[in-house]
């Protein structure tokens, strides 16, 4: 009895981390996505970008990968293009609060250049 017991825990305590682990999410390219990171932050626009739209070919529906995109675009100076992905980006996921504000942000700097 004793080892069914313990065997029972056992079973239970290893689906349980299976399910915790399967929770997390990570970024299907990482070191990719820190290297382009390290490229905007150095001025190198072009080379990050590129970086970032390999990583986003592979997870086209990521939202964080497309704002980040859309940051990159806007520290580079290619506006029009951000303003277009972070519509892309709020349309896909209406909660990304971070998102609308940027792009609430784009809309308010376009409309007092005007």
């Amino acid at each position: 009895m004793k080892t069914m017991t313990k065997s029972l825990l056992l079973s239970l305590a290893v689906a349980a981390f299976a399910v915790v682990a399967g929770a997390q999410e990570f970024p299907s390219e990482p070191h990719e996505f820190i290297i382009a990171k390290m490229a905007a932050a150095e001025g190198r626009y072009d080379d990050a970008l590129s970086r970032l739209d390999r990583i986003i070919e592979k997870t086209p529906n990521d939202s964080v990968l497309r704002f980040e995109r859309a940051m990159i675009l806007i520290d580079a100076g290619r506006l029009e293009r951000a303003e277009s992905e972070m519509r892309t980006v709020v349309t896909a996921s209406p909660d990304f609060f971070d998102a609308q504000r940027v792009l609430g942000r784009l809309l308010l700097d376009r409309a007092g250049t005007d």
